[in-house]
């Protein structure tokens, strides 16, 4: 895929001058694609993300396409294509670290008490405010 956009990100002598850009890589969501363009901005590749999809933007949810210069796309997916240093099986090690333990069976678990407004809604009764 191979659009022309205005060099929004990608100043350099001539601000008004369009670049060709091209996809070289697709994200899943906002945050992975801000992290691959961090990634080739490492390496000295500026790139730019936007919404692989059209119509309005809804947060960061929905796949991206991650441009670059036409010139810069080669280079771009090896550097993509390189291990980042982290295996397979310590990234899933992390992930299981990170995650938060399960409360084991019978021990007690906390659960919030309802403000009162909530508990006026559910049982149908007016509040104090609609009241005056």
């Amino acid at each position: 895929m191979q659009t022309r956009l205005p060099s929004l990100l990608m100043v350099e002598d001539d601000p008004q001058q369009e670049r060709t850009l091209q996809v070289a890589a697709t994200a899943s969501n906002g945050t992975e694609a801000d992290l691959i363009c961090q990634r080739l901005a490492e390496a000295g590749i500026q790139a730019t993300s936007q919404r692989s999809i059209g119509g309005p933007q809804w947060g960061v949810s929905g796949a991206q396409y991650i441009y670059v210069e036409a010139e810069y796309v080669d280079r771009a997916r090896q550097i993509l294509a390189a291990p980042s240093g982290v295996s397979d099986d310590e990234l899933a090690e992390m992930a299981q670290d990170a995650a938060p333990t399960p409360p084991a069976k019978g021990d007690p678990v906390e659960i919030p008490v309802p403000k009162r407004s909530v508990w006026d809604k559910v049982l149908g009764r007016a509040t104090r405010s609609s009241e005056e």
